[in-house]
């Protein structure tokens, strides 16, 4: 297209405009303020779509822009864009549109960014409403919330997004992109939605990518008073998306819509229906025509008054419509094009079916673990054979089919690759979750996300291909789940009141209670086995007499019977005790114990006989295959020494598989307690509960151990975490070695629904003298009333916030909350927050900040170790300064926006800095992607873990910081007592040390990262400088 231009000038404008006198002259008046400041050379091109009002005079009576008017008979939005594509001289196109107000700095930000990135690069700017309009809840869903017109709150800033995102209202694009192709904007398309969508396909296919700036503003006038016309707009996108597909047939695993998926299935449903109408489908178009007033009344109410209920239950509402009208507009649009129904009422009942069913899934790894965005994805409609083909990506490892998002039983009919000569070669399933396998047919009634894993793939395949037939369980078909997760999430408050309510029950099973004893045997030598016995005893005596440990040759009558034949590395007393509560209240086999948080089938140990406790009457032969007689249960538990070793099941002949609660071999058991006498702990000191949720590798759980250290001669504690706990998030269990004997990890004992009962037992055990509550979590939350009535007359300490805008402040809310007896407070802000926003007295509340070892910096501060030393011990540049992000890998610590800076530094040549990135977290996956996305794999030095943080910082330049919300951070502090300046976003109390020690910068949000990083270290002498200030201040 465009093979020359008359005059070659920066920069052109675009908008296609259609009878909008209403609003042009005000557009107009934005661009002169634009034009005032604009510092390059630009052209407006308003390409008129045959309008038949006063646009045609406005536009010609504009006099101080650079403005040039195109009139075209009636043709759409595309086609009149691609008038103005030919005869527009700009190197960069901008397209926005006729109700689009530009920001003042709009032409600069656009064409410095093309600039700065070439002619690869489109910028997409951000679209928020216009301040003069009054916008409504609607508006705000559909931006904010569900995001169903755009999605900007949910992109990444600073980074690149899809062709998805291609919104013609405000991006900029090279134009050597536009012009190398075949045609400009598809006119194939009769109504709204998808002609920008499909030059933005066609562009990235081309090598274009995206970067989403949000600094470059621009406003949108545009008010959406009817939910009726927001429903008509999604109906209309549904029915293009199918002409998109029809124009590219590659989209299936572009996360749009399977249109072939939902055709095929429109078939099979049109199979079954025999009657003119249906009554399901008449009676949901009367429910959605119910919720539609709904919406209507709560908008009126909100106008009134706003309230965050009819809020919630308005975008409940609104979420499932919009979702529901662009299925069904792509359903429509099949159903006309096929013949191949009568009625609406069949078009809607099919929807509704099809909105409310399972998937089926096979995911791809490329080396860098499964994710639902390397996916394809099919809708499950009934047991029929389904036969699927993927189209294999370069770089594929290994393949996960998910055969049902639920319980289900499978008949593998074939499964294999078809390779580059078109022959076929069987693929070779490396291992399953089904409960049992029989020829073919897989058995996953015990597993909500059944895996069939295949890990080798043959040389030379093009594609994947299976052929199964799948019979959803009960269960799994009747609840849709957006509608579930959505309910979940609205009525949690409510839930909190309800659950807080209810009286406090704890059931005792019938009959006598259950004794256990456990005969100490195995191959560790006889001083060993002493000491192992008399450590066991002393630490399961708090159970009572219920509980004994014996030599294995000498065990009492009257108990049931356990064998522990340890080898090599022995279970430590947090774990025996933690086994012998599951054997009490369990009438399982066996325990099997995975020394670390790894995900079974792998099990953390030296040896299997070392993690084995199983009862004496069963058959034993040498090759573990009695484990698949018994019942038994997994128990993740690291111990006081990480284990760094593990075996796999099945690899030494377990292939049992796991319930969700952790069972093998065996349907779930149920969870019974006795009325006990349980044994007098030594009460020298007094005994504290500590509750951090879980014991991750993080600044809450590290200011928790190093108080307990520095408290542990006055103290003793008992830790217990509650949540689910993965190892992706680290552990610090190591480190509570000589400060803590007892430690509970109740997720790993049992179920949420039997902690009361727990805690009941263990405040029966241990009469604490106090509870210190280092964090919090939704269960916490709903049963905060029966806790303190288990503990009554245990005083609470709570430290459960860390921010005042975000986390459990909200959880202050509740009233049993603020009965606790104290609060601390980490900053003055959540101190302040506490009493003018939560009426917490004064009084009650302590300021703590968080602490550090000072002995482990005052020892690498006096020791010998040589700058040299640690940079080799962490495998670094001596040459190069080296600024370091430390913290977890979480959402609130932002470690991709660590990322984005690095890749901005790198882009302006800043050679002379070695980056470091040291953490590890749920985030890890997001941030191995976008390095490799980038080619950043070889720039950023990873470090999992640094234990001795002192001696790691001796080398350290600067400290970077990029959470979106923190307290007062470990890393912060640590960092300024060894006098290293700080870069830091302004979360917490961060800000008010760093500017007090005038030793760091906190980053202007209003400008770059870049920008901002490139003045920090203009300034980084001036920061050094005030390191002794700082270090004495610390």
């Amino acid at each position: 297209m465009q093979e020359a231009y008359i005059k070659i000038m920066d920069v052109s404008v675009i908008f296609a405009t259609h009878n909008r006198e209403d609003v042009l002259e005000q557009v107009f008046a934005a661009w002169k303020k634009t034009d005032r400041v604009t510092k390059y050379e630009y052209e407006i091109i308003c390409s008129d779509d045959d309008s038949t009002d006063h646009t045609i005079q406005i536009i010609q009576s504009v006099r101080e822009l650079p403005v040039k008017l195109l009139q075209n008979k009636k043709g759409g939005a595309g086609k009149a864009r691609n008038a103005a594509l030919e005869i527009a001289a700009g190197k960069l196109i901008i397209f926005t549109g006729d109700d689009i107000f530009p920001g003042e700095d709009y032409i600069n930000r656009h064409f410095e960014n093309y600039l700065k990135y070439g002619d690869n690069v489109a910028t997409l700017g951000r679209i928020d409403w216009h301040p003069d309009i009054k916008v409504n809840h609607l508006m705000r869903h559909i931006t904010e919330i569900g995001c169903e017109q755009f999605g900007f709150i949910a992109l990444p800033p600073y980074q690149m997004v899809d062709f998805r995102h291609f919104y013609t209202s405000n991006i900029s694009v090279p134009a050597k992109l536009l012009h190398k192709q075949e045609y400009y904007f598809h006119t194939g398309f009769d109504k709204y939605g998808f002609e920008d969508i499909e030059l933005g396909y066609r562009l990235q296919k081309a090598g274009m990518k995206i970067y989403y700036d949000p600094d470059i503003l621009a406003h949108h006038y545009h008010v959406y008073d009817s939910v009726e016309k927001f429903c008509d707009r999604q109906i209309n996108a549904g029915d293009q998306l199918v002409a998109f597909c029809k124009i590219h047939d590659d989209l299936a695993d572009k996360c749009i819509s399977d249109v072939e998926n939902i055709r095929d299935i429109y078939f099979k449903y049109k199979k079954g229906q025999k009657l003119d109408s249906s009554f399901r489908g008449n009676f949901i178009q009367s429910s959605i025509r119910i919720g539609k007033s709904l919406t209507c009344l709560l908008e009126k109410k909100l106008m009134q008054k706003d309230h965050s209920f009819y809020r919630i239950i308005c975008s409940f509402v609104y979420a499932a419509l919009f979702r529901f009208y662009y299925t069904y507009g792509t359903v429509n649009r099949i159903n006309r094009e096929y013949g191949l129904c009568k009625g609406k009422s069949y078009v809607t009942d099919f929807t509704y079916r099809y909105m409310r069913m399972p998937y089926q899934e096979i995911y791809w790894n490329k080396g860098h673990g499964f994710t639902e965005q390397q996916a394809r994805k099919w809708v499950y409609w009934d047991d029929s054979e389904t036969s699927y083909r993927l189209d294999l990506q370069t770089g594929v490892k290994e393949l996960w089919v998910a055969p049902l998002k639920g319980r289900c039983k499978v008949q593998i009919v074939s499964m294999g690759f078809i390779l580059q000569d078109g022959s076929f070669e069987p693929a070779k399933i490396s291992w399953h979750n089904a409960c049992r396998m029989d020829n073919g047919k897989y058995d996953f009634s015990n597993t909500n996300d059944p895996c069939i894993l295949v890990k080798e793939l043959p040389s030379g395949c093009k594609s994947f291909q299976i052929q199964m037939k799948v019979k959803a369980l009960k269960g799994d078909m009747g609840i849709y789940k957006m509608f579930r997760s959505a309910a979940a999430r609205m009525f949690h408050r409510v839930e909190c009141k309800v659950q807080n309510a209810k009286p406090l029950r704890i059931t005792y099973a019938y009959g006598q209670r259950r004794t256990i004893q456990i005969g100490i045997g195995g191959s560790i030598s006889s001083d060993q086995k002493e000491k192992l016995l008399r450590s066991y005893q002393e630490q399961v005596s708090i159970l009572g007499e219920d509980v004994i440990i014996s030599e294995i040759g000498h065990m009492k009558t009257g108990y049931t019977d356990y064998c522990y034949e340890p080898s090599k590395e022995p279970l430590d007393i947090t774990q025996i005790l933690q086994v012998a509560m599951v054997l009490l209240n369990y009438d399982i086999d066996y325990v099997l114990v995975s020394k670390s948080y790894i995900e079974y089938p792998q099990i953390a140990c030296q040896n299997l006989a070392d993690v084995v406790i199983y009862r004496s009457l069963l058959e034993r032969n040498v090759d573990y295959k009695w484990i698949e007689a018994g019942c038994g249960k997994y128990m993740r538990l690291p111990a006081y020494k990480v284990e760094t070793q593990s075996v796999l099941a099945h690899e030494i002949g377990i292939t049992v598989q796991p319930t969700e609660k952790g069972f093998l071999g065996c349907h779930d058991v149920e969870y019974r307690i006795s009325r006990r006498s349980f044994g007098q702990r030594n009460r020298q000191k007094p005994l504290i509960f500590v509750i951090p949720i879980f014991l991750a590798v993080g600044g809450i759980e590290r200011n928790t151990i190093e108080v307990m250290r520095q408290m542990k001669d006055k103290y003793d504690f008992c830790m217990i975490t509650i949540e689910y706990h993965t190892s992706r998030h680290g552990s610090l269990h190591y480190q509570l070695k000589g400060i803590c004997n007892y430690i509970f990890d109740l997720r790993e004992i049992t179920e949420e629904t039997h902690f009361l009962e727990l805690f009941y037992e263990l405040n029966q055990m241990f009469n604490p003298d106090l509870i210190w509550l280092c964090n919090n979590s939704p269960w916490f939350e709903q049963h905060t009333a029966q806790i303190q009535e288990i503990f009554s007359g245990v005083p609470i300490v709570a430290q459960d916030v860390y921010d005042t805008k975000a986390g459990w402040i909200e959880y202050y809310k509740n009233p049993q909350v603020r009965n606790f007896q104290r609060f601390i407070a980490i900053t003055k802000l959540i101190r302040d927050t506490f009493i003018s926003s939560y009426q917490i007295p004064e009084e009650k509340i302590d300021i703590i900040y968080p602490t550090v070892d000072d002995k482990q910096i005052c020892t690498v501060k006096k020791s010998e170790i040589s700058y040299e030393a640690v940079c080799e011990k962490y495998g670094l540049d001596k040459t190069k300064k080296h600024v370091s992000f430390l913290a977890r890998l979480a959402e609130q610590k932002n470690p991709l926006r660590y990322c984005k800076l690095v890749k901005a530094c790198l882009e302006h040549g800043m050679t002379g800095i070695q980056f470091i990135m040291v953490g590890d977290g749920p985030c890890k996956d997001k941030v191995d992607s976008f390095l490799e996305k980038n080619q950043m794999q070889d720039r950023i030095v990873r470090i999992p873990y640094v234990k001795n943080v002192p001696e790691f910082m001796r080398m350290l330049d600067a400290l970077v910081i990029t959470s979106d919300f923190e307290g007062m951070p470990i890393v912060c502090i640590e960092a300024m007592s060894m006098g290293v300046p700080i870069f830091s976003t302004d979360s917490g109390d961060t800000k008010r040390f760093i500017q007090k020690n005038r030793n760091g910068m906190i980053i202007k949000e209003t400008e770059s990262d870049y920008i901002n990083f490139k003045t920090f270290m203009d300034n980084w002498e001036e920061y050094k400088k005030m390191q002794q200030f700082a270090q004495m201040t610390c």
